[in-house]
């Protein structure tokens, strides 16, 4: 089932509104005195109405501009009135960015001394909220009908009217995927009529309404078949008539013939939609996204194996879609229209199309900003197989035309795809960067006053008929000639100066683009670009390899600053993730005495590198250190523990020490991993790769080496934070909260490597709000080692404050906390911590941020994005619950490179082969640490 079709809904709903609005106007004691003008305002009002119940759309939206005349000799009320009018009748039209313009205008002229005031507002707002909807603005569009019921409440619920305001809310709620919010709103909604007078006017018209959205909802659930019964009994309760102009109606017959379509009832969709499609067409017009809606509906009632026949009719829907700037509803037959034409072989027109969608998907995820993280998460995966189409169509076509740039093409909505979150957090902060150029700062506020100048003729030219999409043509034979005269003068004057202010907006921007890139870059965002990324990101010895999963094949890029390379190789995504599970199910659960690891399979590993890195290996063998960019479950596989041979010389060699009397695990010692020779760094995104390169702040003069957290107290403690937390923890199955003494003991190693100005906060005094106190921004290397939460492990605890719904370290739950929790989560490093630490380690349980069922780069980021974010430039991270006592000797190892100039990467190389080297001694037997759980759980995030 596809998103309801927010715009076909806004049609009906503006029609209520603006019958409604007009009834109490004309309904006024005071209506008899009013001068000849006022009372040609109020009829031109119910004409309005009237005209956009009868699809007369583009007259009523006349008859709203001769209503604007008038109300400019009138008072603030009758221009409110007007302006609302106005916006009503663009939105019957489909044209919901200008109606959102005149709604906006309305509702900024609101004052409380006005007698309906707040009705009015509540309007407005309604109004607002159904036109935000329509673009995708699903966060202002939750503003709006917020404040819209928040005023009703307190007008009270008095008529059958009223509960038209429910519509756009329960709308907006499915848009976000938040079914069982919308099904509470929807059922108070019944429990409000159900309380209303049997015979109240227009009762049966509304409950109509709310049946309609309930099989709106079960659709969405993919209950078709009970969605139809909801679908008939609406029509009883709208009064169905055989030819019916109402746009409830002819929304609610497109309703029942998608859940036909999606119950296979071909003929019986058919037939309504041979009924239907001329009456909408009559009605509606062949501009209108009603109509849009009707032809994609039939091009999916034709038979798939003819596509020929319902391309035109995607096309026609396309084009309409295009025109009335209709983005949800372009992204919701994106799918269908480009499979339609590559099945007809018509690749360019699909690749345009196809990336066409994209861009609109792009702009929709933009317009959700300030919805929750997980909400924007989710949407954002709803869309993911478009990119995912596009990959599979530009991977088809560079097959056939391999020199034409689609590989080039391929990576930009890789690119587009990765992280979206992450990315966008990235790009904000990097946006803060330039706040103290004032060169840059003064283009910017001139731009922006000019641009603002822009938009207020915009809305003058929409006043008078100007508007974005035509002309409106006015009745000449009915205008007085001086009249038309001066209309004519005006419409000459008001395109000459739009036109000269369009030119010194553009002017501006292209001055800067051309002085300051970068930042139009991060304010406009646009796809990466490969010859760019190679020009001006790369260094001569990087080689960047990025992933993308797709259903049957994995696509793999290489980009070095002379070479890009795109391979395809087939393989099932099902089939690809179960070998990364299969990697980890031992490191996950090693067993209480590492009985489990020697599950850990050799030919799997070999199996990876066979997939992933031999395809682009010719091209990389010169190149010691690759920075991966995952997909997928691949964002939950360290890369170094990939053995490149797996022959029978390797496979003979490691059965032989494994039955030898010599250390347990020791075969493990003779795999030839990718971590002997290769050093690797990992990131959520291409984008990210750019923003630490070009935006990153230069290093400070530190004064401090090392600030460490470690061995936070957790006795002496009980209630809810630490039942909570308790229960979370992944520790071998543990319902406890094991103490770690030795992180006290790693620390102070660290310590005394690095000889001087070190903080370190143990036991009691590792406190979260010594975290949030401590000036962190003059330290060099951060070090945490304690617990780690995972999102998905408090997502759980729904008993729990909000915060919990997100990764966190485990700080000391014990001692003077002042009034902290305890858990330093990931929204408040976010939005609380400033670093310039080179390097940020969390020495602990599974910091990565994802278990082996992850499915996208947000996960992975978890508190790796948070310490980006908040300007760490490096970060060491674990994939799994690591063992204490090696990983106190490879994070120890690790700094002591670091003190003797290694990077990071090399130092953190030395330890790893240090440690594949070494043993462990378990209840008196010495356990090889060359088995990957041991050394590969640390991975570097970051340049």
């Amino acid at each position: 089932m596809h998103p309801i079709d927010a715009r076909q809904t806004a049609h009906r709903f503006a029609v209520c509104l603006c019958v409604a609005m007009l009834a109490g106007f004309t309904s006024c004691p005071q209506a008899q005195q009013r001068s000849a003008r006022g009372q040609e305002f109020y009829e031109l009002g119910q004409q309005i109405g009237k005209a956009i119940q009868e699809g007369r759309d583009d007259q009523a939206e006349q008859m709203a501009r001769q209503r604007l005349e008038i109300a400019g000799e009138g008072n603030g009320h009758m221009q409110r009135a007007a302006y609302f009018s106005l916006g009503t009748a663009l939105a019957a039209q489909g044209r919901a960015a200008e109606a959102e313009i005149a709604l906006n205008k309305a509702l900024a002229m609101q004052s409380t001394e006005l007698a309906a005031g707040r009705d009015l507002s509540i309007k407005i707002l309604g109004r607002l909220a159904v036109a935000q909807s329509q673009q995708g603005k699903l966060a202002q569009a939750n503003q709006s009908i917020d404040q819209a019921l928040a005023l009703l409440k307190v007008q009270g619920f008095n008529s059958p009217d009223d509960l038209k305001w429910f519509r756009p809310q329960v709308h907006n709620l499915m848009q976000l995927k938040q079914f069982d919010k919308a099904q509470s709103r929807l059922t108070e909604a019944f429990a409000i009529a159900r309380g209303m007078p049997a015979n109240a006017p227009d009762l049966n018209f509304r409950l109509g309404q709310l049946t309609e959205l309930q099989g709106e909802l079960l659709a969405k659930r993919g209950e078709h078949e009970a969605a139809i019964g909801h679908f008939d009994t609406a029509m009883a309760l709208y009064g169905q008539r055989k030819i019916d102009i109402r746009s409830d109606v002819q929304r609610c017959m497109l309703n029942k013939a998608e859940s036909l379509l999606k119950t296979k009832q071909r003929k019986a969709a058919t037939l309504l939609l041979e009924e239907w499609v001329p009456v909408i067409l009559s009605s509606r017009g062949p501009k209108h996204n009603m109509f849009a809606r009707a032809r994609v509906l039939q091009a999916q009632a034709m038979s798939p194996n003819n596509p020929n026949e319902s391309l035109p009719l995607f096309g026609e829907a396309w084009s309409i879609y295009l025109n009335n700037e209709a983005n949800s509803e372009m992204v919701q037959m994106l799918p269908r229209y480009v499979a339609a034409l590559q099945a007809v072989g018509d690749l360019n027109t699909a690749r345009e199309v196809s990336l066409t969608g994209l861009d609109r998907i792009d702009r929709l995820f933009g317009q959700t900003q300030g919805l929750d993280d997980s909400i924007r998460e989710e949407l954002a995966q709803t869309t993911q197989i478009n990119f995912e189409n596009a990959l599979n169509l530009l991977t088809q076509m560079n097959q056939k035309t391999p020199s034409a740039g689609h590989d080039r093409d391929a990576l930009g909505v890789l690119s587009r795809m990765q992280s979206r979150l992450f990315t966008e957090q990235l790009r904000k902060a990097d946006v803060k960067s330039y706040s103290n150029n004032a060169v840059l700062m003064e283009k910017v506020r001139v731009f922006k006053t000019e641009n603002a100048k822009l938009e207020a003729l915009r809305l003058q030219g929409l006043v008078r008929g100007q508007s974005d999409v035509e002309t409106v043509q006015t009745d000449s034979t009915q205008e007085d000639p001086l009249v038309a005269q001066r209309r004519k003068v005006f419409d000459n004057e008001y395109r000459e100066k739009r036109k000269a202010q369009s030119a010194l907006v553009k002017t501006l921007a292209d001055d800067l683009w051309k002085t300051f890139p970068r930042y139009m870059e991060l304010t406009r965002p646009r796809a990466l670009d490969v010859t760019e990324l190679q020009k001006t990101v790369l260094r001569k010895d990087d080689a960047v390899l990025s992933y993308a999963l797709l259903d049957h094949a994995v696509l793999i890029f290489l980009t070095t600053q002379r070479t890009f390379v795109m391979r395809s190789v087939p393989v099932d995504r099902a089939e690809l993730t179960r070998w990364v599970r299969e990697v980890r199910a031992p490191m996950e659960n090693p067993g209480d005495k590492l009985e489990h690891l020697a599950d850990l399979n050799p030919a799997t590993l070999n199996r990876l590198y066979n997939t992933l890195i031999e395809p682009v290996q010719a091209e990389l063998s010169a190149f010691p250190r690759w920075i991966v960019v995952a997909d997928g479950p691949l964002f939950t596989l360290p890369f170094e523990l990939l053995v490149s041979r797996w022959g029978p010389r390797e496979q003979t060699a490691f059965e032989a020490l494994k039955a030898t009397q010599g250390d347990t695990l020791g075969q493990y010692r003779v795999l030839n991993y990718l971590a002997r020779s290769k050093r690797i760094s990992y990131l959520p995104s291409l984008s990210s790769l750019v923003s630490v390169r070009m935006y990153s702040n230069p290093l400070p003069t530190f004064d401090t080496e090392l600030t460490s957290f470690a061995n936070p107290s957790f006795g002496q403690t009980t209630g809810d934070v630490q039942e909570r937390a308790q229960r979370s923890l992944h520790k071998r199955g543990a319902l406890s909260i094991p103490p770690l003494p030795e992180t006290e003991t790693e620390a102070r190693q660290l310590a005394q490597v690095l000889g001087k100005n070190s903080r370190l906060f143990l036991g009691e005094d590792a406190q979260e709000f010594r975290v949030k106190t401590e000036n962190l921004a003059s330290t060099r290397y951060l070090h945490f080692a304690t617990h780690g939460l995972l999102g998905s492990d408090t997502a759980r605890l729904n008993d729990g404050p909000s915060a919990l719904n997100q990764p966190a370290l485990l700080m000391s739950l014990s001692g003077n906390m002042r009034g902290e929790d305890g858990l330093l989560t990931m929204s408040e490093i976010l939005g609380g911590l400033t670093l310039n630490a080179e390097l940020a380690v969390l020495s602990a349980c599974n910091t990565a941020g994802e278990t082996s069922k992850a499915s996208s780069g947000e996960g992975f980021a978890g508190l790796t994005r948070a310490f980006m974010f908040a300007g760490a430039h490096r970060l060491m991270v674990s994939h799994w619950s690591v063992e204490s006592a090696t990983t106190e000797r490879l994070v120890t190892h690790t700094f002591e490179g670091l003190k003797r100039g290694e990077t990071p990467d090399v130092a953190l190389e030395e330890a790893r082969k240090g440690l594949i080297q070494d043993t462990l001694p378990v209840d008196g037997v010495d356990v090889s640490t060359a088995h990957p759980y041991f050394w590969a759980p640390f991975v570097l995030v970051g340049d």
